[in-house]
């Protein structure tokens, strides 16, 4: 009989695998820290169960994008050319990164993804959730089925 957590448990970790697939398959991988960082943990605590998926702080980046107004740091922008093994020709790797930084900060940046809400957004949403909730209800249901019988039978 699986429990209500169990099946909380396997969606996170479907969830998880379908957002490191997007992810890989948009080609947005660089060092792997975002792939690397997502952990699934599930909690009972009082009669209820919580699910959680953390990742790294630049998660919602890699989802959202990132509007302008504010320039990302330099350091995460020089390891990302050394993650992705640009080597510049023409200026020094500081100075891309500085440009990359300044053009990031004027105009923003939006991943170009090929799902319509993002690569998490498009695994993790409200119509996703639903079918969560009707799993969850058909494992309490045959739970609660079983449970009766055994207590008849």
């Amino acid at each position: 009989m699986i429990t209500i957590a169990e099946e909380v448990q396997k969606w996170l970790d479907e969830s998880k695998a379908k957002i490191i697939a997007n992810y890989d398959r948009d080609n947005m991988r660089a060092s792997g820290n975002f792939a690397r960082s997502l952990e699934t943990n599930v909690k009972e605590s009082q009669g209820r169960v919580i699910g959680v998926m953390v990742g790294a702080h630049h998660s919602l980046f890699v989802d959202q994008g990132r509007r302008a107004g504010k320039r990302p740091p330099i350091s995460a922008i020089l390891q990302w050319i050394d993650d992705k093994r640009i080597v510049p020709t023409d200026i020094s790797k500081p100075s891309l990164a500085f440009l990359i930084a300044r053009k990031i900060g004027n105009e923003g940046w939006k991943p170009k993804n090929s799902y319509p809400n993002g690569v998490i957004s498009s695994v993790i949403n409200q119509n996703e959730i639903d079918k969560l909730l009707i799993s969850l209800s058909k494992v309490a249901a045959t739970n609660i089925r079983t449970e009766v019988w055994q207590t008849l039978g």
